[in-house]
């Protein structure tokens, strides 16, 4: 029995750890488009701030870790672009060689994990706006923060915003947050946001509620100006869109 897995991380690598666990025999492969096959998601934002300062100790496994522990054949920089379900296989682009090949499959297990949500405003794709999703993510925020950078703006105020707002407060950064809501992490209950936002606001961080971003544009001295749905601008260093997630189906 051979089972192919798309994607590592917490659902992939996990999924294949426990087949392992429950046949000794059967070849499971894991196809992992990223560089990094197992980290700490939840580590990124507190690396970011200093508060985790090895960068090695996010990553919790390897190819060869995983080959090694489990017989697991973990291949990073794999991107799958197509399921064949009448052949039983998938179409593999290596990005490293730049060679496209197939690979067939018993089982096929899609743990494709989600993706940041970027909102439908003009500049939200500028190369200089982050999101944080993985290592290569929480690596390019870093690089901006050390040329120099002294503010931040924060698009979204739930678990990822708040998380990266703490980062950036710990690394000295005057930091904006946008919430379009009327409170932070609205799905709580009210009494519970009322002293979430206190407690923001007493950490020097400007608060913007019930407000959204319009637009995202660059300046003359090439910095980042966010423009803000109650007509005021916000110029900025750093802008991290952290608006949510949303399944990554378009494989399946």
């Amino acid at each position: 029995m051979k089972t192919v897995i798309v994607g590592g991380v917490a659902a992939g690598a996990s999924t294949g750890a426990r087949l392992r666990r429950l046949d000794e025999s059967a070849e499971i492969v894991i196809l992992e488009r990223d560089p990094y096959v197992s980290f700490a998601n939840c580590g990124l934002p507190y690396h970011i701030g200093g508060a985790i300062p090895e960068r090695g100790s996010l990553l919790l496994q390897t190819p060869e870790s995983l080959a090694k522990s489990l017989a697991l054949d973990v291949r990073t920089g794999q991107d799958v672009v197509r399921i064949d379900l009448d052949a039983k296989e998938v179409e593999v682009h290596d990005q490293e060689q730049g060679r496209t090949y197939r690979e067939s499959y018993d089982k096929l297990v899609l743990c494709t994990g989600a993706e940041p949500v970027r909102p439908p405003i003009p500049g939200a794709d500028d190369p200089g706006v982050d999101v944080l999703r993985n290592i290569p993510d929480m690596d390019r925020i870093i690089a901006h923060l050390d040329r120099g950078a002294s503010s931040a703006v924060v698009v979204g105020g739930s678990y990822i915003g708040l998380e990266l707002t703490e980062a950036f407060r710990a690394r000295g950064l005057q930091t904006t947050v946008i919430e379009r809501t009327e409170r932070l992490m609205p799905w709580l209950d009210p009494e519970m946001t009322r002293i979430l936002d206190y407690h923001v606001s007493t950490q020097d961080v400007d608060l913007r509620l019930g407000t959204s971003a319009t637009e995202v544009r660059r300046t003359d001295n090439d910095r980042l100006a966010v423009e803000l749905s109650d007509g005021t601008s916000i110029e900025t260093d750093v802008v991290v869109m952290a608006s949510g997630a949303r399944p990554n189906v378009a494989l399946a």
